[in-house]
C-alpha cells in the first residue's frame, strides 16, 4: 500500500498491536523488502525506489545510489548486509555500498562483452553462503558470484539433465552441502553432490511451480512458499529427493487455515516463529507439525481497529 506500520507487543505474541509510522513522504511505493543491520534505521524497497528511515526521527529519505542524487525509479526486490556492506538487488543491476553513506563500492550489470559479468540486469534475490560466496537469482540464470566476478552460471541446459528446470530465480537457500532454488515455472530445485533434483508440481504435488520464498524452521524443515499455497519439506532418510511433503492451503470454512494462498514470503524470526506473508493477510503458524496440525493466527486489516495491521496485501 506504500503505509508502513510498525508491530510491538508487550510479554506476549498474542497482544501484537500495529501502530502506523506517519512518513514525511506521501507514497514510497508497494513495499518489496525491508531490512535493517542496527537499531536505528531502517531500509525499505519499493516499486519506486529505496529508501532510508530514521527510527528515531521517522524522517524518510530516497536513498542517492550516485553521487548525483537521481529519484529515477527503481525497482528493490532484496536487499542484504554482509557485515558493514549493503547488497541492493534492482531492476536494473546489483549495487554494493560499504560504511554507507561514506563509500560506494561497485556497480554490476550484465556485459556482452564479458563473460563474467552478470547474466542479466532484473536481480530477484542475493544469497551468502558459508564459503563467502554469494548467489544471486536473476531474471535470466543463477549467478555464482566470488572475489567481483561471476564465475559460474546455472542455466537450464534442454539437452542436460543435470542443469537448472527453469532460468527465472526467486529465492535461494544454502544447507550444508545442498542448493534450493525457488524458481519460475520449474518448482524446486535441489543441487546436491553436483547431482540436480527437481521437486515440482507433478513429481511431488506441491501447490505451484512459482515459487517465491524458501525458509527452514528449527527442525530443518524446509518450508516453500509458493503462488498457489505452502509446501513443508520434511527429510525421511538420507536420500537427497526422499522427503515427505505436506501442503497447506486456504480453507475457506476452517478460519484457522492459511488465510490466502499467494504466499510472497516466508520468515522465520529469532525465536522461532514462522510467519507467512499472503494477498490475504499476514500469518503465524501455531501448529504441530508432528502431528500434522496446520493452523495459523491472522492478523487482518480492520476499519474499525486502530491497531490492526494496514493491508491484507502483506
Amino acid at each position: 500500500t506504500g503505509k508502513l506500520f510498525f508491530a510491538s507487543n508487550s510479554e506476549r505474541i498474542e497482544n501484537i498491536k500495529f501502530e502506523e509510522c506517519s512518513l514525511n513522504i506521501d507514497n514510497i511505493g508497494k513495499i518489496n523488502i525491508i531490512n535493517s543491520n542496527n537499531n536505528h534505521e531502517l531500509w525499505i524497497g519499493t516499486q519506486k525506489h529505496l529508501y532510508q528511515l530514521d527510527l528515531t526521527t521517522k524522517f524518510i529519505k530516497p536513498f542517492a545510489f550516485f553521487k548525483k542524487e537521481s529519484l529515477e525509479a527503481i525497482i528493490v526486490y532484496d536487499l542484504k548486509w554482509k557485515n558493514d556492506t549493503l547488497w541492493i538487488a534492482t531492476s536494473n543491476g546489483l549495487y554494493e555500498f560499504q560504511n554507507y553513506p561514506k563509500t560506494f563500492i561497485r556497480f554490476y550489470q550484465n556485459d556482452l562483452l564479458h563473460p563474467n559479468s552478470l547474466s542479466n540486469n532484473v536481480i530477484n534475490s542475493i544469497h551468502f553462503d558459508k564459503n563467502e560466496q554469494i548467489w544471486i537469482g536473476t531474471g535470466k540464470y543463477l549467478n555464482l558470484f566470488y572475489k567481483k566476478k561471476i564465475i559460474q552460471n546455472l542455466k537450464n541446459e534442454t539437452s542436460n539433465k543435470s542443469s537448472l528446470n527453469s532460468n527465472t530465480i526467486f529465492s535461494i537457500l544454502t544447507d550444508t552441502d545442498e542448493l534450493w532454488v525457488g524458481t519460475s515455472g520449474g518448482g524446486v530445485n535441489l543441487i546436491k553432490n553436483n547431482q540436480y533434483h527437481f521437486i515440482t508440481k507433478e513429481t511431488h504435488n506441491i501447490p505451484s511451480n512459482i515459487v517465491f520464498s524458501l525458509t527452514k524452521d528449527i527442525h530443518q524443515n524446509l518450508w516453500v512458499g509458493t503462488k498457489e499455497g505452502i509446501s513443508i519439506f520434511t527429510k525421511i532418510n538420507g536420500a537427497a529427493n526422499d522427503f515427505k511433503v505436506n501442503k497447506i492451503l486456504h480453507n475457506s470454512q476452517d478460519k484457522n487455515s492459511l488465510s490466502n494462498n499467494f504466499v510472497r514470503y516466508i520468515y522465520n524470526d529469532p525465536n522461532d516463529n514462522i510467519w507467512v506473508c499472503t494477498y490475504g493477510s499476514l500469518n503465524r503458524f501455531t501448529g504441530d507439525l508432528t502431528s500434522d496440525k496446520f493452523q495459523f493466527e491472522r492478523y487482518i486489516h480492520s476499519k474499525n481497529k486502530t491497531n490492526s495491521i494496514a493491508s491484507n496485501k502483506v
